[in-house]
């Protein structure tokens, strides 16, 4: 099907062209070192008595060496000849872009090829059955042509940085507006389920339920609200809830070296998204709120307790996301590009050189394909090719029955009535109405005990208390 090819551009013909020219250099080149292999013939006695002759071959060094020499040279001259050579605005021969364009110049003329088979068998195939009875049903072969490019690029793409990213303990991603990090963020996501079928996730996101003519991912790939925090106050009793569980953990590890005894308890993975962290970042007090203070002691300690940090945002400015550069160390960053290229943002990642990551950044974009600026655990930053996620859009997640008896147990008793009922117990309670509710009224109502081993008050009831608390607090605070 035509609608596959490839177009075939200047710097194809010409890679093609030196390819040609450098081969035939090589030949010229043997055949000058070659000899001649000369038979005759010369006289023997036999054993029977008699003369007879045999065969004897020999080999004498080949003629008219400069021959062969002026054919060669010519051959290099007409390929060096390429790369000055410009049809329209490009040049035939782009030594700096020589590695990009071999592999892109193989799918190219592969495609064609394919293509040109596929006809000349298609039309042998129907001229062979026309040619029968008139009944006869005409077969077409049909064949695609591998894009060989895309394949490559995928491949190298997803088995060097891809896969190190999506395994780092955090991750960081960035870019403007459309520029691609949300279908990457939901691919982190895919991932740790796919990986942690049992995990726990919490989703912060201030524009969940956004219209999707923007062209972002709005809705989680149908994720439940229930995961999902759109609040401020909410996202801040959210990560509060993530470094209390943290704190939880470590008392256990703790507790376990302490009297000598392994952990037994098997920490279920958890992961943490924040969408928009600049906004929220800014919102929740900056660098000096319990908000990003919270990030900054999750990022620090949570993946060695099983506690994974995913962040996401249109920025890395230290100003404005509070999180520091000796914090990268502990997250891969991806700086995903669209179109425009933010030299600011760039030079944050402290490359040794931000014009050469800028300008290689650049050529892959004119290519067509999708680029990002990459920095694994602080390591020096590279330009990669974003992989294909284009199938993210016909992604869902099926939400199964809760297996987790405390989940069920959550839905069931925190209905629409009792959230309500918490959320007048916390605006007393802020007002100063009243004392402390937890140990009076809302323990006995769940039917939980406040203490660090009960974990259905540390799972849903204090994290729900929490939001409560942040949603009457009045502005400002």
């Amino acid at each position: 099907m035509k609608r596959f090819l490839p177009t075939l551009k200047p710097r194809h013909i010409g890679v093609t062209g030196a390819g040609v020219l450098l081969g035939a250099a090589a030949l010229w080149l043997a055949s000058m070192q070659s000899t001649e292999l000369v038979a005759g013939f010369k006289p023997v006695l036999l054993q029977q008595g008699g003369a007879g002759y045999a065969v004897e071959r020999w080999q004498i060094p080949t003629q008219h060496r400069w021959f062969y020499l002026g054919g060669m040279t010519l051959c290099l001259i007409g390929a060096g000849s390429l790369a000055v050579v410009k049809v329209g605005d490009e040049t035939l021969l782009n030594i700096e872009t020589l590695p990009d364009d071999i592999p892109e110049t193989i799918q190219v003329i592969t495609a064609h090829t394919n293509q040109l088979l596929s006809d000349g068998i298609g039309t042998a195939l129907s001229w062979a059955l026309l040619s029968g009875k008139k009944t006869a049903r005409l077969v077409y072969l049909r064949t695609a042509p591998v894009p060989i490019k895309d394949a490559i690029a995928q491949l190298k793409a997803e088995k060097t940085w891809f896969k190190r990213f999506l395994a780092a303990p955090h991750n960081w991603v960035v870019g403007e507006t459309r520029a691609g990090k949300s279908y990457l963020v939901c691919k982190l996501l895919i991932v740790f389920f796919e990986s942690n079928p049992d995990g726990i996730i919490t989703i912060c996101d201030i524009n969940y339920g956004k219209p999707t003519n923007t062209g972002e991912l709005s809705d989680w790939l149908g994720i439940p609200p229930t995961y999902i925090r759109s609040d401020f106050a909410e996202i801040s009793a959210a990560v509060a809830a993530e470094v209390e569980e943290l704190e939880r953990r470590r008392q256990v590890c703790k507790d376990a070296a302490t009297a000598g005894k392994r952990v037994t308890e098997d920490f279920q993975p958890r992961l943490l998204i924040v969408d928009e962290l600049d906004v929220t970042a800014d919102e929740l007090g900056g660098k000096d709120g319990e908000f990003i203070a919270g990030i900054r002691r999750l990022l620090k300690m949570g993946a060695g307790y099983g506690m994974k940090i995913l962040l996401c945002g249109q920025s890395l400015a230290v100003g404005e996301t509070s999180i520091s550069e000796a914090l990268r160390s502990q997250m891969a960053i991806a700086l995903v590009i669209r179109k425009s290229i933010k030299r600011n943002e760039v030079s944050k990642l402290k490359a040794n050189d931000t014009d050469a990551l800028i300008e290689r950044a650049r050529q892959i974009i004119n290519r067509g394909y999708r680029a990002a600026i990459v920095q694994l655990e602080f390591a020096d930053p590279v330009v990669s090719i974003v992989p294909d996620l284009s199938e993210i859009k016909n992604t869902r997640f099926i939400v199964e029955s809760p297996t987790d008896p405390d989940a069920t147990w959550w839905v069931s008793v925190y209905t629409q009535e009792t959230q309500a009922w918490l959320q007048d117990l916390a605006h007393r309670y802020t007002q100063g109405e009243i004392k402390s509710p937890v140990k009076s009224e809302i323990a006995p109502k769940f039917g939980v005990r406040v203490r660090s081993d009960d974990t259905r008050y540390l799972r849903f009831v204090k994290p729900a208390w929490s939001t409560a608390l942040e949603k009457s607090k009045p502005k400002g605070e």
